[in-house]
């Protein structure tokens, strides 16, 4: 089984809002995350099985995205 990180990347995270004075601004709100992973390995449907429930069961919620073949 191969790990690979793709891309890590961290940036503030901003909303617009009004002021008293009715402009717009830009208010700091905290960061964003963004981490891909590759996993790679050969057709393994228990190994596969088991990579797809460790995904359903995490607290982050992950997006994630499936190649098979």
């Amino acid at each position: 089984m191969n790990y690979t990180m793709v891309l890590f990347q961290a940036k503030l995270a901003k909303v617009s809002v009004t002021s008293i004075k009715r402009t717009w601004k830009k208010r700091f709100v905290g960061y964003e995350f963004t981490h891909n992973l590759k996993i790679e390995f050969d057709a393994d449907n228990e190994l596969l099985g088991k990579v797809l429930y460790s995904l359903s069961k995490s607290q982050i919620r992950p997006e994630y995205l499936l190649v098979y073949g």
